[in-house]
């Protein structure tokens, strides 16, 4: 507001999984401080793909505990629904995220290229039942 002389309460306010520091201690370096979680990540996730945990570490950052959940290996992140896009991600993000449709993962991961090669993977559709987009789907073939 105009004429407001507070200071800005978001100083030093993380985004949602931007603070690393439960993972590598002290901030350094964003792009340090990145390298360091990632490999922090792998030693955690070893049996983790490095490419699919690179991923999920810029999509989801610290909150990466959340989509991971209890998995102790790769078939505890269930069905590969597109290369590198489990079914783990889809019920952290229908769970935190409140994705309803396969759209709803598209909209708010654009640029991912497994949402990319999920888009047009019926197992993705067929992952959110009560969507719009599976009776499309289902109508077209």
């Amino acid at each position: 507001m105009l004429g407001d002389t507070r200071p800005a309460w978001s100083r030093g306010a993380y985004l949602p999984g931007g603070d690393l520091s439960g993972w590598i201690g002290r901030r350094v370096r964003p792009d340090r401080d990145f390298a360091q979680f990632v490999a922090e990540l792998g030693k955690r996730y070893a049996w983790l793909a490095p490419g699919v945990a690179y991923r999920l570490a810029r999509a989801y950052g610290s909150r990466i505990n959340l989509v991971l959940a209890a998995a102790r290996s790769r078939a505890d992140l269930g069905r590969e629904i597109a290369p590198g896009l489990f079914e783990a991600e889809l019920d952290y993000l229908r769970r935190e995220e409140w994705a309803f449709a396969p759209e709803d993962v598209l909209w708010r991961r654009p640029n991912s290229a497994c949402t990319t090669r999920a888009s047009s993977a019926p197992p993705f559709a067929e992952s959110f039942p009560n969507s719009s987009c599976r009776t499309a789907l289902h109508a077209a073939s």
